[in-house]
C-alpha cells in the first residue's frame, strides 16, 4: 500500500505527464475513493481509520510556497496534477480549490498544464463538472467493456453503472482523456481479464462514442492489493492500441 503523506509532492517525472507537481486532496492517513479497483496502488479502503480532508487555506498555502520556490530554482513543472490518495473530487471544497489552483497557475507558472485524474463518478455534480472543465486536462478511468467486468475490476461504491458511467464522460463531447489499465488473474474466486477479445471490442465500442482526445494504455507496475493479478504484455496492450488508432483516436501505451 502507498499513501501520499503530503498535500503536495514532487516534482517527479511521470511517464504520462514529465516534470509533475502532485496535488493530493485526500487525508494523509487513508484512502478515500468512490471505486475499490483491484490493481490501487493506495490498498483497500480501511474505513477503520480516521483522517480529515485538508484545509482549503492549507492545500493553496503549500501550493504557491512549492510554485514559489520552484520558480527561484528555475524548475518548470509540465504538469499541476491532482490525483492523491483516491478520487480528488471527492474533497469537499474541490471547485474552489482548483479555481485557485488557475489562479496561482496563471501568476506562477503560465504554461503549466493542470491536469486532474478522475473515475468519472462526479462528472455529474454541477460544480464538479463546471471546475474540471477549468482544468486544462480531464483524465478518466475506463477499464472495462463490459457491466461484468467493471464491478469485478473496478468494484464501485456507488449504485453506478458502466453505460451510465460513460454517458456521463460522452458529456465532455471529447474534450478529455481516457486511461485504461489492462490486466488478468482472478480476485475472490472470479476471473478477472479485460484484454480478452470479447471485452476489448466491447470497451473500443466506448471508446468510439466518447471520441476522447487520446487514450493512455498500461497495465500493473506496482504490487496490487489483490494479489492474484498479471501484467499484460508490451506487444498485447500495442495491438489493443493499434485498434483505438484505427478508430481514429491517439493512443500510447505506457
Amino acid at each position: 500500500m502507498f499513501l501520499h503523506p503530503d498535500i503536495i509532492y514532487g516534482p517527479v517525472r511521470s511517464r504520462r505527464l514529465g516534470l509533475s507537481l502532485g496535488v493530493n486532496l485526500l487525508p494523509a492517513s487513508r484512502k478515500v475513493c468512490s471505486f475499490e479497483c483491484v490493481y490501487c496502488e493506495c490498498g483497500w479502503t480501511d474505513r477503520s481509520v480516521q483522517g480529515a480532508f485538508p484545509e482549503v487555506r492549507a492545500v493553496l498555502l503549500e501550493l504557491e510556497n512549492t510554485l514559489r520556490e520552484l520558480r527561484g530554482q528555475e524548475w518548470i513543472p509540465d504538469h499541476i496534477t491532482f490525483s492523491g490518495n483516491g478520487e480528488p473530487t471527492m474533497h469537499p471544497e474541490f471547485p474552489e480549490i482548483i479555481r485557485q489552483t488557475v489562479r496561482l497557475r496563471n501568476q506562477w507558472f503560465p504554461d503549466t498544464i493542470i491536469a486532474v485524474f478522475t473515475n468519472g463518478i462526479t462528472l455529474t455534480d454541477p460544480p464538479v463538472r463546471e471546475a474540471l472543465l477549468l482544468a486544462d486536462k480531464r483524465i478518466i478511468k475506463l477499464d472495462a467493456g463490459s457491466e461484468l467486468m467493471f464491478r469485478r475490476i473496478n468494484i464501485p461504491q456507488t449504485a453506478v453503472t458502466l453505460p451510465t458511467l460513460v454517458d456521463a464522460i460522452r458529456s465532455f463531447s471529447g474534450d478529455c482523456i481516457l486511461q485504461s489499465l489492462f490486466l488478468r488473474g482472478e480476485h475472490d474466486r472470479q476471473p478477472i481479464d479485460n484484454a480478452q477479445s470479447s471485452e476489448v471490442a466491447e470497451w473500443l465500442g466506448y471508446v468510439s462514442d466518447i471520441r476522447p482526445q487520446s487514450v493512455m494504455i498500461y497495465s500493473l507496475e506496482r504490487i496490487p492489493p489483490a494479489k492474484d493479478l498479471r501484467r499484460i504484455p508490451e506487444s498485447e496492450l500495442e495491438t489493443i492500441a493499434e485498434k483505438v488508432r484505427n478508430l481514429g483516436v491517439p493512443c500510447r501505451v505506457y
